[in-house]
């Protein structure tokens, strides 16, 4: 679980373990922006968001 922002819009949710690894042995995951939040800083598909992301 984190505590995230999004363009200063709070979040609190989990993170997705995409199940691929680096080359060094480190896993990739992904934070997905939930549609409502999208809505709510006027973002669209493809624009820059600012992200902040804390260990919960």
């Amino acid at each position: 679980k984190v505590k995230a922002t999004f363009d200063n819009v709070p979040y609190e949710g989990s993170i997705v373990n995409m199940g691929v690894k680096n080359l060094d042995g480190s896993v990739c995951y992904i934070l997905g922006l939930r549609k409502d939040i999208r809505k709510n800083i006027g973002k669209d598909i493809g624009d820059i968001v600012a992200v902040t992301v804390k260990q919960k």
